[in-house]
């Protein structure tokens, strides 16, 4: 079972993703002959019961990080540590994509962030590194055709 926190951080990232979701419905054309379960509809109500899970997920994470909050202990300064690490991540992230290219940045990031949580850079992490990039690319560029930066260095070829 994963931890309450981590379980409204998840629920909170997961209802953003649907609520962009729902946002991209509205841009789906509407036609005359579109009715409740049309191409409009589903999308739709798929958003609507995502969103509605993830209120679930958030709601329920809350109440047993409320229940349990006296036998916590407080390590709030660690975790603003944890929390501004991964932010800088981040933010060096957004800084180097336009001239690295998306694909390469997307597999520092995977990588970085394995090693910030304790991980050690070794084979096994650079696989998962080049094929998440690998798979990112291919969702965002090729499948959903969301432009991606290609990097400066890719004027040289």
């Amino acid at each position: 079972m994963m931890a309450p926190s981590r379980e409204l951080g998840v629920g909170i990232v997961m209802l953003a993703v649907a609520l962009a979701y729902y946002g991209l419905t509205t841009q789906v054309p509407e036609s005359a002959l579109d009715d409740a379960v049309g191409p409009v509809g589903l999308p739709r109500l798929y958003a609507i019961i995502l969103v509605v899970l993830c209120l679930v997920v958030i709601v329920r994470s809350l109440l047993v990080m409320f229940r349990h909050e006296s036998r916590r202990s407080d390590d709030g300064p660690r975790r603003s540590w944890r929390f501004a690490g991964m932010l800088l991540i981040g933010v060096v992230y957004v800084a180097i994509v336009p001239w690295l290219g998306y694909p390469l940045s997307i597999a520092l990031l995977i990588a970085t962030t394995a090693w910030y949580q304790g991980g050690t850079i070794n084979r096994r992490v650079v696989i998962v590194s080049a094929s998440g990039a690998l798979l990112l690319w291919l969702l965002f560029v090729a499948i959903l055709r969301i432009p991606q930066p290609p990097g400066a260095w890719t004027s040289i070829f």
